[in-house]
């Protein structure tokens, strides 16, 4: 603990747990569900002629290609108390090369957390 004297105030300031996490995800195998053709193409329905919902999926096909990566980075402040603040900083990119239509994307995201403790001590 330490204090502060300020004019005719003092305040005694209670340690504080401070921690920082990093993670990092790396995709492996990477399948991807995607139309093997530029445009979707949803085939008629015909009364009862029809399988169920698996005519979304018809003109769609499965592929092992591409890459992925995410990672995490987390700062955060717990009092004595147990409860505590963090905020995070999340990115993520994917890349999925296809034989007419590639797909790139990004994500930026920043999260605020509030930890409570539950626990009485």
């Amino acid at each position: 603990s330490r204090e502060i004297n300020f004019l005719f105030f003092s305040k005694t300031l209670q340690p504080i747990k401070r921690e920082m996490v990093f993670q990092i995800d790396l995709g492996v195998l990477n399948l991807n569900h995607r139309p093997g053709y530029a445009y979707v193409y949803n085939a008629e329905i015909y009364g009862s002629e029809h399988n169920g919902l698996l005519w979304l999926l018809e003109p769609y096909e499965w592929s092992l290609n591409g890459w992925r990566l995410s990672t995490i980075i987390t700062f955060s402040k717990i009092w004595q108390s147990g409860n505590g603040s963090s905020w995070s900083y999340l990115w993520d990119v994917m890349t999925v090369p296809g034989k007419h239509e590639p797909l790139n994307i990004a994500t930026h995201k920043i999260r605020y957390s509030l930890i409570i403790n539950k626990q009485k001590k």
